[in-house]
């Protein structure tokens, strides 16, 4: 019978310094805290906008309304909803490109609303981009074809050639 030897290995042991581990935690902790108030704070305060910018609409406060959609824009850039008051509030200003430019925003985050593509269509119509503007009230019949507005614009497109 063969005898095994055994040797004693030498196992290293890491030591962390507690004031390293103290710095590590505390990044880890301030990390989740910064991803908590992008995912959750962030939202309210681009709804609060948004509800602010409504209000001074209704106020007749246009331009104080147009720049606080531009705030729930730029905290809310993937929701329609924030797209559709930039370009509601520069369509009541008529600002055609600026409306243009939110409600086709809107309408590539995937709105369904059936009155940004009628908007839409008005906007192109006074910017003078009719085949543009047929296919918005196209749309807005497809999203909502029984509002008898979405028709008549539809209507109005389709008998000029």
């Amino acid at each position: 019978m063969a005898m095994v030897s055994w040797e004693a290995v030498r196992t290293h042991i890491v030591v962390v310094d507690r004031r390293a581990s103290l710095v590590l935690g505390s990044a880890v902790g301030l990390a989740a805290a910064a991803l908590t108030v992008l995912g959750v704070v962030v939202p309210y305060l681009a709804d609060q906008r948004l509800r602010e910018a409504v209000a001074a609409d209704y106020a007749g406060r246009p331009q104080e309304a147009q720049g606080l959609a531009a705030q729930s824009r730029q905290l809310g850039p993937r929701e329609s909803v924030y797209a559709v008051e930039v370009g509601n509030t520069a369509f009541e200003q008529n600002q055609w490109a600026a409306a243009r430019t939110a409600y086709q925003d809107a309408a590539g985050l995937g709105t369904f609303n059936a009155l940004v593509y009628r908007n839409l269509a008005l906007a192109d119509r006074n910017l003078g981009l009719l085949p543009e503007a047929r296919e918005a009230a196209r749309k807005a019949v497809q999203f909502d074809r029984f509002d008898p507005a979405n028709q008549a614009l539809l209507a109005e497109f389709e008998s000029k050639p």
